[in-house]
């Protein structure tokens, strides 16, 4: 039985919250994905659990409405820890809790409902944390220009992000003005290919799988050095060859070398242009 007790306490305390968290605070799990042991689940349980226990364990003590409500009970704090002796010698002892049948039973009810009451106001707190970490993870770009972010969350956060979720998104960026993520990628058998960044696969490990590519074209390298060879002073931006297909995947043990390139949105300097004329306008004027 108390086997049983403590795998669902577990359970409610530790796995649930870091199950909720994992699926509610989608982007902060992208960003820091990586895969991990069972003792280091059960770690992640405990880190996303304790701010939420906390929060809950002092407002139900000084605060009457998370430890009065829902759920109310009209009992003395003595009594309720007394509720909670009996239950724990009932668990240890069969002959205690023959004995003591009738209390054993009403002391059971009165801490399941100020568990229940608990862990109502725990998972409101895990709700409000989730929140947080989701719009401090989705904001990072704009927020990691303030020294308090940076100190805090921005801290703890890089802490456990992916390296590759960094370099091969716009993650870093200000969210109004991402760039285009462009890499230049040098395979083992010599051949260079260029293209856009439309997703990565990382391995267990948390390194790099491979890379998919968008609007991506091939470095016509040997044809280069023929009309070098020949005399001619070739163009190298007109050696780039579009290969045709939607997508192209690059294994990471093909890539030799990977230069990551970060573009700004064509819209984007039209607007810097067209701010520029503006700005020279009215000093004309």
């Amino acid at each position: 039985m108390i086997a049983i007790i403590a795998s669902v306490l577990l359970g409610l305390y530790i796995f649930l919250p870091e199950f909720l968290f994992k699926k509610l605070a989608f982007n902060f799990r992208v960003v820091t994905k990586a895969s991990r042991g069972r003792f280091e689940e059960v770690i992640s349980g405990v880190e996303v659990s304790l701010l939420p226990f906390l929060f809950t364990f002092f407002a139900s003590r000084f605060c009457w409405l998370v430890g009065h409500w829902p759920f109310r009970i009209e009992e003395s704090v003595a009594t309720k820890y007394s509720d909670y002796r009996t239950v724990i010698t009932s668990l240890c002892n069969d002959s205690y809790f023959h004995e003591h049948l009738d209390a054993t039973w009403l002391a059971m009810d009165h801490v399941r409902l100020h568990q229940l009451r608990f862990l109502f106001w725990m998972y409101c707190a895990l709700a409000i944390e989730i929140v947080c970490a989701v719009l401090l993870t989705y904001f990072f770009g704009s927020l990691s220009k303030y020294r308090i972010y940076r100190w805090t969350f921005g801290k703890i956060f890089l802490g456990r992000a992916s390296h590759w979720e960094v370099l091969l998104t716009g993650f870093a960026f200000p969210r109004g003005s991402r760039p285009r993520i462009e890499v230049d990628a040098m395979t083992t058998d010599d051949h260079l290919y260029a293209g856009k960044v439309e997703d990565y696969f990382l391995k267990a490990d948390g390194e790099l799988s491979g890379l998919l590519l968008k609007d991506f074209k091939r470095f016509k390298h040997n044809q280069l050095e023929e009309d070098r060879k020949a005399g001619l002073k070739p163009d190298a931006e007109k050696y780039w060859k579009e290969i045709p297909g939607a997508n192209f995947y690059l294994p990471a043990e093909k890539i030799a070398n990977l230069n990551i390139r970060y573009e700004t949105p064509q819209r984007e300097l039209i607007q810097d242009i067209e701010r520029c004329h503006q700005s020279s306008e009215s000093v004309v004027f």
